[in-house]
């Protein structure tokens, strides 16, 4: 299957109608270039909305991590108190529901 440009569909849709210039043949004509012209912008504002929507999730996800670094609010003493917490919780007997609970990590 080729993908024509816009000349050689015209030529290949004049070749199917060939010299017939009733009504219905003239439609036949505007129908498939609107169609061919439409699939054409339909596909540019395609692209255009994937690259504006790839470009905000990008610096979304790059200030994310800049921010994990730059602002993080966890001390080190908040990280000592969650694995005593966790260590404390692991000596515990559980239920089988408790086994699933989550925890960060």
């Amino acid at each position: 299957m080729a993908i024509l440009s816009r000349e050689d569909y015209l030529e290949r849709l004049n070749t199917l109608v060939g010299e017939d210039n009733s009504d219905e043949a003239l439609q036949i004509i505007e129908d498939f270039t609107d169609t061919f012209d439409n699939l054409g912008t339909q596909n540019d504002n395609d692209n255009e909305d994937w690259k504006q929507k790839y470009e905000e999730l990008d610096a979304t996800w790059r200030q994310k991590y800049r921010d994990r670094f730059m602002n993080s609010q966890t001390t080190e003493e908040d990280v000592i108190e969650e694995q005593e917490d966790n260590v404390k919780s692991d000596g515990e007997l559980k239920e089988y529901d408790d086994l699933f609970e989550e925890r960060e990590g």
